[in-house]
């Protein structure tokens, strides 16, 4: 056995705010992080990205003092620091926005923006003035306004997002960390949060931007970092060419704009990727009787007589604001919220999950790792979870090896990674968790897929892989709800696409007519 050779200690570079050197780690033996340096200048953002799998949280739960590196060197403003547990981070100002919300749902909102703070003088608050100033902080911060005295578990998952990023933003941060903040986001939340960005980036604040939204990147990054297999490939700037850019025509800034992040992708993948490149479109569902019907759904405070139909081979997407409805309809749909109206699947009338379930429904939740997959169990147990009938004898036990077979095929198919059935799913990148649902319904045989927010936080590869696996379901005939607030993957995916304003339909938009500029007129209100 040979002794490997020390590594000499690395030197932060010259005027960086935050550098990580040589950052190693291994997880049972196996090593997911080989050796990388990330630095962080004052007022600049830098985007970190990758596929699932890459090492991006592995290395930002190192920086937030949840993982201890095996080796490397992270420093602050030139000076070396240690950060053992999550308390050293908190204390050196490092504050991060996670991909998974960490909130106590019982708290009202005030309660969780300021927690661990005291905001009152001598031990005492008044919870009318703490309601007020958090109020006027949400609106200020990050233009959400909402009630402070509503519970945490009561808001959406965009509303839980924003008041996880203010609460970030009003800590001052030395760092901020911000992991897929805008995937639960409408457009006019996300220009929010770059306006947030650019006054922190202005005030000398050193901003890591985690985010599988690469224009999104183009437009919040100076400077992208692309991680693959825990290594980091390369680097893209995003700002040496902004003198050219202003100079140009618009149409020409936007071919510029593809040229980096085409480049970003062939990083990050190791190929290039054209996500909705030869989807089928002309014909699809026509002169087919609907297989999911909705009349008249309403949900109080949220939906206000939504009707719309979904027929064989076509996808109907779904899009608005927050507070436009769309946050709430798919859980409408699959029985999952009480609501007023009808909802068919074929001719069967759906009341509860387990109706929505049974008559071939399939339901792809927003909050997967809440709703989605069983966290503790392994990825054989989350597939044949709606497959009793295949996986059980008589129905009365549980035939392991059809359970392990089922589960191995799925795993193939859909590209899970690792690919091993008995990997357990809360240890599992996003992406793949949410390949683990699909395949679950897949595996079922479902015939109607509502999809809602179906590859947030999910990288380019992974929804690519989504994508495919979903096209041939379609070609085979099932009918596809895509509940999103991603106006790329809405145009690029729907072939009818309606609009939600205030809880109605406000305008249904054809394939050959969607553009997201014109989609985000129409839900903004700015446009019929």
């Amino acid at each position: 056995m040979t002794t490997p050779t020390p590594t000499p200690t690395p030197t932060p570079t010259p005027g960086a705010a935050l550098a990580l050197r040589s950052i190693v780690k291994s997880f049972a033996g196996v090593e997911v992080l080989h050796g990388v340096d990330l630095d962080v200048a004052p007022g600049e953002v830098v985007a970190l990205v990758g596929e699932n799998g890459a090492g991006k949280s592995t290395l930002i739960k190192i920086l937030t003092g949840f993982h201890p590196a095996d080796s490397g060197t992270i420093s602050l403003g030139g000076v070396p620091v240690r950060i053992a547990t999550a308390a050293d981070a908190e204390r050196l100002g490092i504050r991060v926005v996670h991909q998974d919300r960490h909130q106590a749902g019982r708290l009202t909102v005030a309660e969780q923006l300021y927690l661990g703070r005291s905001e009152g003088r001598r031990g005492w608050v008044s919870p009318r003035a703490l309601r007020r100033r958090a109020e006027s902080d949400l609106r200020a911060s990050v233009g959400l306004e909402i009630s402070a005295d509503l519970l945490v578990d009561d808001l959406t998952v965009a509303e839980r997002q924003l008041l996880q990023i203010a609460r970030a933003v009003l800590s001052e941060p030395r760092v901020l960390v911000l992991d897929e903040p805008t995937a639960p986001l409408a457009a006019h939340d996300v220009a929010r949060l770059v306006e947030t960005v650019a006054r922190l980036r202005s005030r000398g604040v050193p901003i890591v931007y985690i985010s599988h939204y690469l224009q999104e990147v183009d437009d919040i990054a100076d400077r992208v970092v692309v991680l693959r297999n825990g290594s980091v490939v390369g680097e893209v700037d995003l700002r040496d060419d902004a003198d050219e850019v202003t100079a140009t025509s618009r149409e020409a800034s936007e071919d510029l704009a593809r040229t980096r992040l085409d480049r970003v992708v062939e990083l990050m993948v190791g190929r290039r990727v054209d996500e909705y490149g030869g989807r089928r479109r002309d014909g699809a569902g026509l002169g087919a009787d609907p297989s999911l019907v909705i009349e008249g759904l309403s949900v109080a405070g949220h939906l206000d007589g939504v009707d719309l139909a979904v027929r064989p081979g076509e996808i109907v997407g779904v899009t608005g604001l927050v507070g436009s409805g769309v946050e709430v309809l798919a859980e409408a749909v699959t029985g999952l919220r009480r609501r007023g109206g009808a909802v068919r699947v074929g001719t069967r009338s759906i009341r509860t999950p387990a109706a929505f379930v049974r008559a071939g429904g399939a339901h792809v939740p927003s909050d997967r790792r809440r709703d989605g997959v069983v966290l503790r169990h392994t990825v054989r147990e989350n597939i044949a979870l709606a497959s009793p009938r295949v996986t059980s004898r008589l129905g009365l036990w549980v035939d392991r090896g059809r359970e392990r077979e089922l589960a191995r095929q799925q795993v193939a198919h859909v590209d899970v990674r690792p690919a091993d059935p008995e990997s357990v799913a809360g240890r599992l990148s996003g992406g793949n968790q949410q390949k683990v649902v699909l395949g679950r319904w897949l595996a079922a045989g479902s015939r109607v897929f509502v999809l809602d927010q179906p590859t947030a936080g999910v990288d380019v590869g992974s929804r690519q892989a989504v994508y495919d696996r979903v096209e041939e379901q379609l070609r085979d005939g099932a009918a596809v709800l895509l509940v999103t607030v991603d106006l790329d993957e809405l145009v690029g995916l729907a072939d009818h696409i309606v609009v939600l304003y205030r809880g109605r339909v406000r305008a249904v938009i054809e394939h050959a007519d969607a553009t997201v500029d014109r989609v985000l007129a129409v839900a903004s209100g700015a446009a019929a």
